[in-house]
């Protein structure tokens, strides 16, 4: 009889502490986080312009991502490669925000 409670109780013990071990990781997991293409000219003649809107846009997305984000999900900024060369960025897309598929600023 007390072997039978104790297999029991071992077996309740081992189904809860796998379910908090589930949760645990479910709670745990870092969601992933949102990604937005830059695509502006950082260089040549719009160079300052280029830049301030760099630095506007990534405050604005460290004041959102300081309030936990989109729906618990993080802003991530993604500077475009070929950011030196705006204007073919705007006419054509960043073929990097195409290929990942991320909307673009």
């Amino acid at each position: 009889m007390k072997q039978r409670l104790i297999m029991r109780l071992a077996v309740v013990a081992g189904v809860v502490l796998v379910l908090a071990v589930a949760w645990a990781a479910i709670l745990w997991t870092r969601p992933e986080p949102i990604r937005i293409a830059f695509a502006n000219s950082l260089s040549g003649p719009s160079a300052p312009a280029g830049t301030e809107s760099l630095v506007a846009t990534q405050l604005a997305i460290d004041e959102v991502n300081a309030k936990g984000g989109v729906n618990g999900r993080p802003i991530e900024l993604v500077l475009s490669p070929r950011s030196q060369q705006g204007r073919y960025i705007r006419m054509r897309g960043s073929r990097r925000s195409r290929e990942a598929r991320l909307p673009t600023i």
